[in-house]
């Protein structure tokens, strides 16, 4: 496969890919806001270690068929330093599967983003390269994620559940009745289902 294609691929796609970031453009770290779900919110907020309020002045927030988000700018994105990703061992999913990419129209699908270190150093598959990057639990995360937004769609929502599930998804500062748990995973899928309450 060339680099710069955008195709499906499955979970034993063979490719080689090494990232040159000495020498290269960090693509990856400029572009398009990527949406933040609570769960990458809350991991960069431990990481951080600071109040959600103050993770949030970073970041952009935005309303989407009346589900609020936080977006990461990434003209450039605020926490490169450099080179260097000042949270990555908290970073978001997308920039764990660059270069490849997640769309969902009614199922997921991974497409090949295009990178200078495509086709470049070591050989995986694309479960191999999930494994690597320790994207797995936020892979997971992510389809429950999906799932919410597909029924937040359905629904009708007013302007006061609006902003009461920005508060619940997103402030982590609040723990509301029922939320409180000791991993963030588990924290992230009890306010999800607290959030599916007010559907």
């Amino acid at each position: 496969m060339g680099r710069g294609a955008a195709v499906s691929v499955s979970q034993n796609f063979s490719f080689r890919f090494c990232c040159e970031s000495k020498s290269c453009s960090i693509a990856c770290c400029h572009g398009h806001a990527i949406a933040l779900n609570p769960y990458e919110v809350l991991r960069i907020k431990e990481h951080l270690g600071i109040s959600s309020e103050e993770l949030e002045a970073r970041l952009l927030s935005h309303y989407d068929r009346g589900l609020p988000l936080l977006m990461l700018p990434r003209d450039p994105c605020p926490f490169l330093k450099g080179r260097r990703c000042t949270i990555y061992s908290a970073r978001p999913l997308a920039c764990r599967l660059f270069p490849f990419g997640m769309l969902c129209d009614g199922k997921l699908k991974t497409v090949f983003m295009p990178c200078e270190g495509v086709g470049r150093g070591r050989s995986f598959t694309l479960a191999e390269y999930i494994e690597e990057q320790g994207a797995g639990e936020y892979l997971a995360m992510w389809k429950r994620w999906v799932s919410f937004v597909e029924a937040v769609e359905r629904a009708e929502l007013g302007s006061m559940r609006q902003v009461f599930l920005k508060i619940l998804l997103y402030n982590f500062d609040f723990t509301p009745k029922g939320a409180a748990r000791e991993t963030a995973e588990e924290q992230f899928l009890a306010r999800l289902r607290l959030a599916e309450g007010l559907l």
